[in-house]
């Protein structure tokens, strides 16, 4: 098993798409972080919107997401993800490669929400279950709503 193999395995991240570039240490938004590059690249057999084969589009560039992932080494971990953009010359509308790790349209990862999730059946404030999980108070309401719509 290669290094980077080990690092995405510690990371958590099992979508066989994304590729780890690099992990180290890094400033970000002034505080020390992990900080691990990926790309994630999706080979795509028709376009996901208007159905055309995959000779009808081509690679456009990457967009870069900042994913904020649980806790490692005791730091704040990021994955900062180059996601494949496409374009379709038949429908002539963009795509990007997504992911099961987040949703869309979304930066924290599903493993931040299942741990905010485990820390909600605890007896604990929403605070210091945002504090422990390093996200807002407002993340940790939305992530209960959305439970509870699940369950009606």
């Amino acid at each position: 098993m290669s290094t980077l193999d080990s690092i995405k395995q510690i990371l958590g991240v099992k979508d066989k798409n994304i590729d780890i570039l690099s992990c180290q240490e890094a400033d970000y938004k002034g505080k020390k972080v992990i900080l691990a590059e990926a790309a994630l690249v999706r080979a795509f057999h028709r376009c996901p919107l208007c159905k055309a084969p995959s000779n009808a589009f081509v690679k456009n560039g990457k967009k870069v997401s900042m994913i904020l992932l649980n806790r490692c080494a005791n730091k704040q971990t990021y994955l900062r993800l180059k996601k494949q953009r496409y374009h379709c010359r038949s429908c002539h509308k963009y795509f990007t490669a997504s992911t099961y790790l987040v949703n869309r349209h979304c930066f924290i990862s599903k493993q931040v929400h299942y741990r905010v999730l485990e820390e909600l059946t605890e007896h604990q404030s929403m605070k210091s279950i945002a504090n422990h999980c390093r996200v807002s108070v407002t993340t940790v309401q939305r992530t209960l709503s959305a439970l509870t719509l699940e369950t009606k």
